[in-house]
């Protein structure tokens, strides 16, 4: 094994916390304050954020079911014309901008984190990162820059920029193709069994389930190919054990 590639959130970020839909719901409130610095006139903030909050919400259930993904600029580009704003009238970067400015510091990494990611550099692996995600690249960029952990991660693939959503195979290959690793040569890490764990096993990966309540997710017959584990700190023997 030479790679290790990550889902996000749920396994390195938590997302117990506070829901990525109240995150969107904050980042709409920081949304509005840049609009209303541009020089717009606008409904409630209130009422901004609900028609935004619509849209995101549609366009992920969308997202979901279709596995073709739509990213938050998408989003926002149609919820704001839904309130009678158009592209031409205004600076949809800085609204982004914005946006993540009020969510980025709510967003928290999960306990262990850093010491599991020093502990495989240690042991000679490569890591990279797969999420589903409607927010832009640089936004989680900037994110895992803030947390200290960009550092460790040779690729970074989202689903906002490849177009497609986990388990399709096109978002793991992509993955492989930017660490120059074959399939056999890496397992996937995360906490959902059907993105995750079934994804990337379809396209030739090993794959660990990470999950307090793991036992409980599969069949005990049907375990993921490379193991199921409580929680990250356990991940570094499990890897060592897998050669």
């Amino acid at each position: 094994m030479k790679v290790v590639l990550f889902d996000l959130g749920g396994t390195l970020i938590d997302d117990t916390r506070i829901s990525w839909r109240e995150l969107n719901r904050i980042g709409f409130a920081g949304l509005c304050d840049s609009l209303s610095k541009q020089g717009f006139s606008l409904p409630s903030t209130d009422e901004v954020c609900a028609v935004l909050d619509d849209v995101t919400s549609r366009d992920w259930e969308w997202s979901l079911d279709t596995l073709r993904c739509r990213s938050i600029k998408s989003s926002v580009l149609e919820g704001l014309r839904q309130l009678g704003l158009h592209q031409t009238r205004y600076d949809l970067e800085e609204c982004l901008r914005a946006f993540h400015a009020a969510v980025s510091g709510e967003i928290r990494m999960l306990d262990g984190v850093p010491s599991v990611l020093e502990q495989l550099v240690e042991i000679g692996l490569r890591m990279g990162l797969v999420s589903n995600t409607s927010w832009t690249s640089s936004m989680h960029a900037e994110t895992l820059e803030r947390l200290g952990i960009s550092r460790f991660f040779d690729c970074m693939v989202f689903s906002s920029d490849v177009g497609v959503m986990k388990p399709h195979p096109r978002i793991f290959l992509t993955a492989l193709a930017r660490v120059s690793a074959l399939p056999g040569d890496a397992v996937f890490v995360g906490d959902s069994w059907q993105d995750d764990v079934l994804g990337a096993q379809r396209v030739g990966m090993q794959a660990v389930l990470v999950k307090s309540d793991c036992k409980a997710l599969v069949e005990p017959s049907v375990m993921p190919s490379g193991g199921a584990i409580a929680q990250l700190t356990q991940l570094p023997l499990l890897l060592e054990a897998l050669g």
